[in-house]
């Protein structure tokens, strides 16, 4: 006897319930964020209303992941994200000429935290001081860098950390004819910021 394939309503309504619950959210907390009623959103996740690409579009945007992730059959959260050496997918930061990364949480939803092992010495250009929400924490791996904050710029070695406020701008550049690996880890109660963390990222590449 063929398998019954559960319904697009069904794989919908799992990945919204899924999704909600994985970042914290209350239907009505949802509710508020989308301008969607809680009882429709109720009725979403027990498949009896079909969702409309308008709906869509507006939990896209809360949740911070692409339409395409309601239609995918998963139902549980994520609890535990290995990452290997070295298997981090790379991302740029601030445009083609700017400094890579590798992602070390990605597939985690609704994280508190954005881990990334950053390339100092990778951009070609030198980085602009820019901010974003949340805060950051930088600890140099290996080498030397310039980490300039507030207009003062401060020279860190490897072992050395700093923890700052990251709406104030900043921005992490290399002595000159040195390699820099640090581990940056960012932060924010934003969870907007996460899963693709696009606010972070101007421009991602596949390496």
């Amino acid at each position: 006897m063929a398998v019954q394939k559960p319904t697009v309503e069904k794989i919908v309504a799992s990945r919204l319930a899924a999704l909600r619950k994985e970042v914290g959210l209350t239907l009505r907390e949802l509710s508020a964020r989308t301008g969607l009623s809680d009882a429709y959103l109720s009725r979403v996740e027990n498949e009896q209303t079909a969702v409309t690409l308008a709906s869509l579009e507006k939990l896209a945007e809360v949740f911070a992941t692409p339409i395409t992730a309601f239609f995918e059959e998963e139902s549980k959260p994520c609890k535990l994200v290995l990452c290997r050496a070295g298997r981090g997918r790379k991302v740029r930061f601030r445009g083609r000429t700017g400094t890579l990364a590798a992602l070390l949480a990605e597939e985690k939803h609704g994280k508190l935290m954005e881990p990334l092992i950053v390339d100092v010495s990778s951009a070609t250009t030198p980085v602009k001081p820019l901010a974003h929400a949340g805060e950051e924490f930088n600890y140099v791996i290996s080498g030397r860098c310039q980490f300039i904050f507030e207009g003062e710029k401060h020279e860190l070695a490897a072992g050395d950390s700093v923890y700052f406020d990251a709406t104030v701008p900043h921005a992490v550049r290399p002595v000159k004819g040195e390699s820099c690996q640090l581990l940056a880890v960012v932060t924010s109660r934003d969870f907007q910021m996460h899963r693709n963390i696009s606010k972070v990222i101007e421009e991602r590449i596949q390496a």
